[in-house]
């Protein structure tokens, strides 16, 4: 004889979530479900509003709509309206609003009302040409860019700082420049500021002004100091790093090199350096911040000879820029002298 095994019945709250996974039941109905087992189980409905964080209101609107037979009954309904509100709209209307609209295709709804007003002496809603318009599709046509998309197609791709591969292991291999626009006493300054890759040799200079012009000649007062010996610069994508600026470039025979735009991390050497000149200038007790150019320039000068010659780096084994690069380059102690006497001119 084949022997017969009774299954057990299951019990009503296990056939629920049971139920409950057969119709894919969303995870607020699944909870909702719980808190229709607690109420079934006898536990107060006050308990299991504080159990679950929920309103009583909540409960029972939810006990309302729940059906024992009909698990899915505890689905969020959907609030979107059943019926929407149509437009009133009049053929003879938005024919005249169609043909003025054709005629004047660059004027809005509130001129449009005014002539439409002063042609067919009839009052309308500018709402109503604007619904008009967009219900008939009455834009005009875009003025194409044709001459940015010839600059563009035109312009050389530019070279990103990413794309640099090359060890970072001797002096002037890459210099980094950048511009600190300060306000001293209601006038706008510019700082550009340089700053070694490697040996963390730097130089500051103020203008009055951020053109390429004066882009430029600081380039040139920068090369004259690293006594030529730069091959690589690297700057963001601001306007005084183009026009004379990059003739300079090309001039003395550097490759140019742009961070990503709005990337301020790719030049993050000289965006501390900047930090740098900021805070220990402005300061410091012994420096005073001058409007007059000149006068900048020397306090610039001042505090750059106690950067390179006084002020310990921690990336560099807590040694000086100066004592550094004469660990590295004996013969390049020339810089040094150099160096001074241009600080020495600016303070004149």
């Amino acid at each position: 004889m084949n022997r017969i095994t009774q299954k057990s019945n299951l019990d009503k709250y296990t056939r629920w979530r049971k139920q409950a996974k057969l119709v894919s039941l969303i995870p607020e109905g699944t909870m909702r479900l719980e808190w229709m087992i607690q109420y079934s189980q006898g536990n107060r409905i006050l308990d299991i509003c504080k159990r679950f964080g929920i309103h009583r209101a909540t409960f029972y609107k939810w006990k309302q709509r729940f059906k024992e037979y009909n698990i899915a009954s505890l689905e969020t309904h959907t609030k979107c309206p059943k019926t929407f509100r149509t437009r009133y709209f009049s053929s003879k209307k938005d024919q005249r609003v169609i043909t003025l609209r054709k005629q004047y295709p660059y004027y809005g709804e509130m001129k449009l009302q005014i002539l439409y007003t002063r042609i067919y002496q009839e009052n309308i809603s500018s709402w109503y040409i604007q619904r008009v318009i967009e219900y008939y599709s009455l834009y005009p046509p875009r003025r194409g860019h044709k001459h940015t998309t010839k600059l563009i197609r035109k312009r050389n791709p530019r070279k990103r700082i990413t794309q640099f591969k090359e060890p970072i292991s001797s002096f002037g291999l890459l210099l980094h420049l950048d511009t600190v626009e300060v306000r001293i006493k209601g006038k706008k300054r510019y700082i550009l500021t340089a700053i070694d890759s490697y040996t963390r040799v730097a130089f500051v200079y103020a203008y009055t002004n951020h053109s390429s012009a004066s882009a430029k000649d600081f380039l040139l007062k920068l090369y004259e100091i690293f006594d030529g010996q730069i091959s690589h610069i690297h700057t963001d994508n601001g306007s005084e790093f183009a026009g004379y600026f990059e003739q300079a470039i090309k001039s003395l025979g550097l490759t140019h090199w742009y961070s990503r735009v709005r990337v301020s991390k790719d030049n993050a050497i000289c965006e501390r350096f900047n930090r740098t000149v900021q805070d220990e200038i402005f300061m410091s007790p012994r420096l005073f911040m001058s409007s007059n150019i000149y006068d900048l320039n020397a306090i610039l000068s001042s505090w750059l000879i106690e950067y390179l010659s006084v002020r310990p780096h921690s990336s560099l084994n807590y040694l000086t820029p100066l004592q550094f690069l004469d660990s590295l380059h004996p013969n390049l102690s020339t810089i040094t002298s150099s160096r001074t006497n241009t600080c020495k001119e600016n303070r004149v």
